[in-house]
């Protein structure tokens, strides 16, 4: 049995950390973005028991 996620996006803040990115002024905005911008990676995984 394999489970499949069909889009992955890694993103970078421009900070240390997620908490500092936002201290440091960046908004929903600002992540979505980068979401929108970082190049989809593919995986599968395999899983194991019931799931699908």
């Amino acid at each position: 049995m394999a489970c499949y996620c069909p889009e992955v996006r890694v993103i970078e803040p421009w900070a240390k950390d997620m908490r500092e990115w936002v201290r440091a002024g960046a908004t929903a905005a600002d992540v979505n973005d980068a979401i929108e911008q970082a190049e989809p990676i593919r995986i599968r995984i395999k899983c194991r028991g019931g799931a699908r």
